[in-house]
């Protein structure tokens, strides 16, 4: 592994949530394949926080991603404080479309 490359899974923040496709490890059946030593860390992400970005970013950047792929987003911005962001470049991939999704009222 590149020690300069940082991996940070991602996950809802309760096992009530809106985000398709996650999973909340704490209350879910983990899949065998799943391990938890792969991530550098873990990031918990809110519905509300992914509804938001996947609006962001089709009202800002004409993107139409679905609210995984939003959190996916959401998660490589949200920026711990001991990051240096000159140096630093974040990417997310995001597979999901919000075609079959309504994200605005």
């Amino acid at each position: 592994m590149n020690p300069t490359i940082r991996c940070i899974s991602l996950q809802p923040d309760s096992s009530f949530h809106g985000i398709e496709g996650a999973k909340h490890m704490a209350s879910a059946i983990v899949p065998r394949i799943y391990d938890p030593c792969l991530a550098d860390e873990n990031s918990e992400i809110a519905t509300e926080d992914a509804y938001a970005m996947a609006r962001r970013l089709a009202s800002d950047c004409g993107l139409l991603v679905g609210i995984s792929a939003a959190a996916g987003v959401y998660a490589s911005v949200k920026s711990p404080s001991n990051l240096n962001w000159e140096k630093i470049s974040a990417r997310s991939l995001s597979p999901s479309s919000a075609t079959r999704r309504q994200i605005f009222e």
